[in-house]
């Protein structure tokens, strides 16, 4: 099976995420620790209790928890961000800002030692992770695992069941799987529009379920297998996912933070060998021929000729050149193989290109994929199957 990688590698999320607390104890004497998932956080000032308030430094903490921290001393106030969620508040006040929205703190926060310190109910209700106080050993526990397998299960049925209605053709309720907020509906929708001009197996797979707020983040693994329709070739879309609440509260995906893609050739398409139509074979051939003329030419105008306007492979002969492409010193020689698709608009060509740059010479085997508008054929897309 063939795979190309068309999209950014996927990365890797930072550690989230926060808790619930109980009022602590009035004891001030022996230290307190923060354990968060059974690990002691470092904090360069100790957390305290202080009239009954347990208070945490808030920098430390919220970076363990995947927060992007800052602090401004003109107007001494420090701010915890991840993704669209904000948290900003006020050494001396006991208003607090939460996603815009403000509320009052059970104290207010300080400053001893460099850092400022928060009421630690603060992180629970913020974060909305269970936190326990444990008298005897004088630990704070903060434990995001049950959260994270909580939403695990949740947005593990929601790709599934995704996956199940994209399979049957059911794109309205695929669509219920997206958030009615969504930057990308939109898109989406159109998507869904196209999809439904083919039909086609899906499968996904979650894994890395991580929450932080209001929001969750996810791992999704999607292939989708052509079974018929028009041409495609068949994918696998790795995204790093971002699911919401909807108004129930259940886990709607919302956005994506990167995605790699692999493009898979279907089993058995590079043996086919077609009937095709003979002024289609020649007229294929040609646009072939005239492609690589112009790739050598080093005209970029040319070669866009050739291709679907506005198509990925498009774009990605537009970046090409933008990078430098056409100053190498090269020569591109195109060999036709065989048509191994056909119908009366898509065409797939196999191709033996041979690659000089200052007498270097690479070969590889390619599939070059046409599509057919009012009598021309153009390229809408090129893969690598191997090379030599």
């Amino acid at each position: 099976m063939f795979k190309k990688r068309i999209g950014l590698l996927v990365a890797v999320l930072l550690l989230l995420l926060g808790s619930t607390v109980q009022p602590a104890p009035a004891h001030a004497q022996s230290s307190v620790t923060v354990l968060l998932d059974g690990k002691a956080v470092s904090f360069q000032s100790a957390p305290v209790i202080k009239n009954g308030v347990t208070f945490v430094p808030f920098r430390p903490l919220f970076e363990a928890l995947g927060y992007k921290v800052s602090w401004s001393s003109a107007s001494k106030k420090v701010t915890g961000s991840f993704l669209d969620q904000q948290l900003e508040m006020k050494a001396g006040s006991t208003q607090v800002s939460v996603n815009g929205k403000t509320t009052a703190l059970q104290a207010a926060p300080y400053i001893a030692g460099g850092s400022t310190l928060v009421p630690l109910r603060f992180v629970a209700e913020s974060t909305g992770y269970p936190v326990k106080w444990d008298a005897k050993s004088r630990n704070i526990l903060i434990d995001r695992q049950s959260a994270f397998a909580k939403a695990s299960v949740e947005i593990k049925k929601l790709y599934a069941d995704m996956a199940a209605a994209v399979t049957r053709g059911d794109y309205k309720a695929a669509l219920t799987a997206i958030h009615p907020n969504s930057p990308h509906i939109n898109s989406y929708i159109m998507s869904y529009d196209n999809m439904a001009t083919r039909s086609g197996k899906q499968s996904a797979y979650v894994s890395d379920v991580q929450v932080i707020g209001s929001v969750a983040v996810a791992t999704v693994v999607k292939t989708q297998v052509r079974t018929g329709g028009p041409f495609d070739w068949d994918y696998t879309i790795a995204k790093q996912m971002i699911l919401k609440p909807d108004a129930a509260g259940a886990w709607k995906e919302y956005d994506s933070l990167n995605d790699e893609v692999f493009v898979h050739v279907p089993d058995g398409l590079i043996e086919a060998r077609p009937a095709v139509e003979a002024a289609d074979k020649l007229a294929l051939e040609n646009v072939l021929k005239q492609y690589t003329q112009a790739f050598n030419q080093k005209d970029l105008k040319a070669v866009r000729s050739f291709v679907v306007p506005d198509s990925p492979y498009d774009y990605e002969v537009v970046t090409a050149a933008e990078e430098g492409f056409f100053q190498l010193d090269f020569t591109l020689e195109s060999v036709p193989v065989a048509v191994v698709h056909y119908d009366e608009q898509d065409a797939v060509l196999l191709v033996k290109e041979i690659f000089d740059e200052d007498g270097e010479k690479s070969a590889a085997e390619l599939l070059y994929w046409f599509k057919q508008e009012s009598g021309t054929w153009r390229i809408a897309e090129v893969l690598f199957v191997e090379e030599e």
